[in-house]
């Protein structure tokens, strides 16, 4: 949302004729971050015509991220957790803009429109209805009762045939002998059968699970991956970055419960925490990261005239939005509406999900540190696997 509105701003502000370039990381082909970019970008050309940008679809594999783990953390400063790793290495590779150009025709291709198809894919990535909240002070809806999975001790997925959470759901499919079956709610692909059993149909229906979403440079590129193409490298020397956003304009989930726990005030008290410690939590981290290129990183968001704009606006009016507390608007709910206004209604709809998350470079992260992306915590202290040569 945040990068859309300034590549629409940017090409409102700049003379006919010269080229936006856009970047997008992506550490994994079907990452929820490459979906809401194409959406965007598609959005863009409708918007403004196929001369306007240049999408740059940076691809990152797991050993580029390895080959520079060192370089990326001599650069994280004072802090060092598992959290600023993360987002420096998704800005690291993204700023230094080497991928494939993505076609401006890509939306024309059947793959495009089968993925838009995706209900799975695209759910993940869009906005959930919003509950009205409760006043200060009410009592407070007493929660469903969970449901525990059969097999462990955490709790099952609602909807789940098995009645188990992720991991037993997939354990008791592959003890059934039915590893090629998969659950919807969990969304869980297990390995095909090799040999000619795999291909089988049973009561007509081809057992065989989903298709893994593929969203690749190279299939996006203009040969859609049937001729290898070189890489280019973005020309630009600065970047436009949405640091701002969500502190100003209550972007995050802790802004959102501190609305419905302690009102207006509430929310106005954790947006100026998130304001006075973002020099040292994100502005000096990211701006070692994009010059580590020779790029320069600018922040429309903090721009002194915004920063007086939204100051004056009532703290009601930024918790709430125009309906008051019974009628809540989604978070960011200005930008969004500026989103729609100007024929960007993907974006307008795209949940919040932070660079870690929507580049899958968390995960990437966690399983090489841990064997598990849920055996590591973003505040845990980041230690280099790679081994220091002494160069740096």
């Amino acid at each position: 949302l945040d990068s859309t509105v300034l590549a629409a701003l940017a090409a409102e502000a700049l003379p006919d004729g010269e080229t936006v370039e856009l970047l997008n990381v992506a550490f994994d082909k079907a990452a929820p971050d490459r979906l809401t970019a194409l959406c965007s970008y598609e959005d863009l050309l409708a918007r403004f015509g196929p001369d306007r940008f240049r999408l740059i679809l940076c691809d990152v594999q797991e050993s580029e991220v390895r080959d520079n783990e060192l370089a990326i953390c001599r650069l994280l400063g004072p802090q060092a957790t598992h959290l600023d790793f993360n987002i420096a290495a998704a800005l690291w590779f993204a700023s230094r803009g080497e991928g494939h150009v993505c076609s401006p025709a890509f939306h024309e291709q059947p793959w495009w429109a089968a993925a838009r198809a995706d209900e799975a894919s695209v759910s993940a990535v869009q906005l959930e209805p919003l509950k009205p909240i409760e006043a200060p002070g009410a009592p407070e809806p007493v929660p469903a009762e969970k449901v525990r999975c059969v097999a462990c001790v955490l709790p099952a997925k609602p909807g789940c045939p098995h009645l188990t959470c992720k991991l037993c759901c997939r354990k008791l499919r592959q003890a059934a002998g039915d590893p090629d079956g998969w659950c919807k709610v969990h969304k869980v692909k297990a390995p095909k059968h090799e040999g000619a059993g795999a291909e089988e149909e049973q009561d007509g229906k081809a057992t065989a699970a989903a298709p893994e979403l593929d969203l690749s440079a190279l299939r996006c590129s203009a040969s859609g991956g049937a001729v290898p193409e070189k890489p280019v490298r973005a020309a630009s020397r600065v970047l436009l970055v949405g640091t701002g956003a969500d502190e100003l304009l209550g972007g995050y989930s802790r802004h959102k419960t501190a609305r419905v726990k302690r009102g207006a005030d509430g929310t106005r008290s954790e947006m100026l925490k998130d304001l006075h410690r973002l020099w040292s939590r994100n502005l000096g981290r990211d701006d070692r990261i994009i010059a580590d290129h020779g790029r320069e990183a600018r922040h429309p968001f903090l721009d002194d005239g915004v920063l007086r704009f939204v100051g004056s606006l009532p703290i009601e009016l930024l918790a709430y939005g125009p309906g008051g507390d019974g009628d809540p608007s989604p978070d960011k709910w200005m930008l969004r509406e500026m989103a729609a206004a100007r024929g960007l209604g993907a974006c307008s709809l795209f949940k919040k999900r932070a660079i870690q998350f929507g580049s899958r470079i968390a995960k990437q992260s966690n399983i090489w540190h841990a064997g598990s992306n849920r055996q590591v915590r973003g505040d845990m202290a980041y230690c280099a696997l790679a081994e220091d040569d002494g160069t740096g």
